[in-house]
C-alpha cells in the first residue's frame, strides 16, 4: 500500500478535478520516545504514518479555509488493527491529548504531544492525529510497534507531515 497522499487525491475525495498532472505528496513519521518522571529515555522509536481519506478530506477543505478546525489533538489507542486509508478513527482508542505544540515551516508540518503519566497507561499500538478533542476528523494514523506505557511514564510524540 503507497503511504503517500497526493493533492490530486485529497482533491478527489472532495469530488473536485485535479488541475494538472503534478502529483504533490504528503509523507510522515511519527516519533515516540518513553521516559521516566526524571525524564531519561527508557524507549524511542520511529514510524512511518498513513494519511487516510478523511485526513486527505481535511487537507483539501484547509486549502480553501472551509471552516473545519485544525489538527489539534493525539490519540492513542491499543489495537494493532493494520493502517487502511477508509480508517476515521482509532481501532480502540485509549487516550486522547491536545497537543503541545504545532508548527509550518515551508512544507513540513510538525506536530508534539505528551501523554503524560497516568494517562493512556497500558499498550499502546497505534496512535492518531485529530483535529477534535471529541471525535473530529482523524488526519493520519500510524501503528507503533508494541509500547508498553506503566502508570508511572510519559510518552511524547514528535509528528511530521511532509508536502513533497
Amino acid at each position: 500500500m503507497d503511504e503517500r497522499t497526493t493533492l490530486s487525491d485529497a482533491i478527489e475525495v472532495t469530488g473536485m478535478v485535479s488541475p494538472n498532472e503534478d502529483d504533490v505528496m504528503f509523507t510522515g513519521a511519527v516519533r515516540w520516545r518513553l521516559f521516566d518522571a526524571d525524564g531519561t529515555t527508557v524507549e524511542e522509536g520511529c514510524v512511518d504514518n498513513l494519511v487516510v481519506n478523511s485526513g486527505r478530506a481535511f487537507l483539501a477543505a484547509r486549502c480553501i479555509a472551509s471552516g473545519k478546525p485544525p489538527i489539534s489533538h493525539l490519540a492513542v489507542g491499543s489495537s494493532a488493527t493494520p493502517t487502511g486509508l477508509g480508517n476515521i478513527a482509532l481501532a480502540v482508542e485509549t487516550a486522547r491529548v491536545a497537543l503541545a505544540a504545532s508548527t509550518s515551516a515551508g512544507a513540513v508540518v510538525s506536530c508534539s504531544a505528551v501523554v503524560p503519566a497516568g494517562v493512556g497507561t497500558g499498550t499502546v499500538e497505534e496512535v492518531g492525529l485529530f483535529n477534535s478533542g471529541l471525535a473530529g476528523d482523524m488526519i493520519s494514523r500510524a501503528l507503533t510497534g508494541t509500547i508498553t506505557k506503566p502508570a508511572g511514564l510519559g510518552l511524547q510524540f514528535a509528528w511530521t507531515l511532509t508536502v513533497n
